[in-house]
């Protein structure tokens, strides 16, 4: 007849269980019956409903909420609960109001109401800005009261790694552009991918079994462009639970942007080995799509893109308003369901498809975060029409400050080299992406992009710029070494040679390369 004692033993569990519905359906016994034994506590309801959001039961936990609001003994935990179950059900301007309510009689500032405010800031608005600002403030405020605990069981009640989850999801919500633009560490998309690294990090130490928290840094790592952490975070989920397809599916998704084809196709087999209904999964036929793509088997491609379409959920549909459930399409991933399509109709020549399904593209996401996206493949369709100087004009309208920025400028430059045959201009773009973002990645495109125009020198500069940001890169000590050999300037190739194997003893080739050198 211990109630405290039932709620006590259930708050822990509730937050490390990675919202698993056979630990949650343990933990709501607890609650349920702390409740029935004590009625008038309203943080034992609270807590109730706390854990049915977390199973996504919405309706029943805003019915317990909106009993326990009544109660005397508590009810300063059930409003900030009561304003999350709004927000989950799309009831956005009740929270608002309920939020100016509660700031004005709360006893002290709360990091669950923060994370309101930016959930609300961002759905209703689309601000960024102030949705970043809140979700500081809700980690701020969240880290403050733990900070000094010692480390028992009630530490990970404090802790409470879902709830920060949460803050990480809406920290990378913001960072959803093309994996690896934000190398430039003074860069706002750079700023907040280190918040969410650090941030999810933590959790991985201290609840290194909580297997979300280890795909979502893998996210945070991919999107910076570190596909080895990436990868390690991967693997180590794979180790855990092979049946985990969110992680597999990110796995798949790295080795396919580093051209990994094969190992990329070899993780998709072992996950659905693993867990067969992956394959029903938007996100899996998504990214099945792109590797039938690279192997030129159009006609399954377009099967697939076309089924994973039909599953989408309804356009504002509550469903898709926080990033939260595991397995949620992101906007980048939904508009990539269309982008490729059209690709993929392109390359099966049926023009008059792919335009329609450009169409409706735009439609569905004008307006949003994924405009440069269409603007980019929308390029591509101009071009198959004939249309190069509008395929032009639209890359070239696509602005600096876009997620999308450095992918446009790069089939922009291609464009002046292919169509127009100008090379000036081709490397123009490429030294704009560098101006925009000089971080190693856009000087080493730069670099690549002087060779293919036959500017050596020039390349030569690029390089030692993206060298001078990291000294200790023997690949790319090669690379200058293997320009200079075309320079015929073989001294100053020996000297490069001869630093990048000092750096990695490891590099047989390398020592390979300063022989001919020296022999040349």
């Amino acid at each position: 007849m211990n109630a405290p004692l039932y709620y006590k033993v259930a708050r822990p569990f509730v937050r490390l269980a990675g919202r698993a519905p056979a630990i949650l359906s343990l933990t709501l016994a607890l609650t349920e019956k702390a409740a029935r034994l004590a009625p008038e506590k309203a943080e034992y309801a609270a807590e109730h409903a706390y854990q049915l959001m977390l199973l996504e039961n919405y309706e029943a936990a805003g019915h317990t909420l909106k009993r326990a609001s009544s109660m005397a003994d508590g009810a300063d935990e059930v409003m900030p609960y009561l304003i999350k179950c709004q927000i989950l059900k799309g009831q956005l301007n009740e929270a608002e109001m309920q939020i100016e309510f509660v700031k004005d009689m709360a006893p002290r500032p709360m990091p669950e109401m923060a994370l309101n405010e930016a959930l609300i800031a961002w759905l209703r608005a689309g601000d960024a800005q102030a949705s970043i600002a809140h979700l500081d403030r809700a980690l701020e405020l969240h880290m403050s009261q733990i900070e000094k605990l010692p480390h028992d069981v009630d530490y990970f009640f404090m802790l409470n790694p879902d709830f920060l989850l949460e803050i990480g999801r809406e920290y990378l919500r913001q960072c959803s552009g093309e994996p690896g633009a934000a190398s430039d560490d003074s860069s706002t998309t750079a700023l907040i991918l280190s918040k969410a690294s650090k941030l999810l990090q933590l959790v991985a130490k201290q609840v290194p079994g909580l297997l979300d928290g280890q795909m979502l840094l893998a996210r945070a790592h991919f999107l910076r462009g570190d596909h080895d952490g990436a990868l390690r975070c991967c693997v180590a989920c794979n180790k855990a639970d092979p049946s985990f397809s969110d992680a597999a599916l990110l796995h798949a998704q790295i080795l396919l942007k580093m051209e990994k084809f094969k190992q990329a196709n070899a993780v998709l087999e072992q996950v659905l080995s693993h867990n067969f209904a992956v394959r029903e999964a938007p996100l899996f036929q998504l990214v099945k799509a792109r590797l039938l793509h690279t192997e030129k088997d159009y006609a399954e491609a377009e099967k697939l893109l076309k089924t994973a379409i039909k599953r989408l959920p309804v356009p504002g549909k509550q469903s898709d308003l926080v990033a939260g459930a595991r397995g949620d399409l992101s906007i980048d991933e939904r508009c990539s369901l269309h982008t490729c399509l059209v690709e993929v109709l392109l390359a099966l020549n049926n023009l008059p498809e792919a335009t329609a399904a450009m169409s409706r593209a735009v439609f569905e996401f004008t307006g949003s975060s994924q405009e440069g996206k269409l603007t980019i493949t929308n390029a591509k369709v101009e071009v198959e029409k004939g249309e190069v100087e509008t395929a032009l004009s639209l890359l070239r309208g696509i602005p600096a400050e876009s997620m999308h920025y450095h992918a446009a400028r790069k089939v922009l430059a291609d464009l002046y080299l292919e169509h127009r045959n100008d090379r000036r201009m081709y490397a123009a773009c490429h030294e704009e992406v560098a101006a925009a973002n000089p971080s190693i990645s856009s000087y080493l495109m730069l670099g690549e992009a002087y060779m293919r125009v036959s500017e050596p020198e020039k390349a030569i500069a690029a390089f030692e710029q993206a060298l001078n940001r990291s000294p200790n890169d023997a690949a790319l000590a090669s690379r200058i070494g293997q320009v200079l050999v075309t320079t015929h300037e073989y001294v100053k190739a020996i000297e490069y040679y001869s630093d990048a194997v000092a750096n990695d003893p490891t590099k047989t080739s390398l020592r390979y390369e300063v022989c001919c050198s020296t022999m040349t």
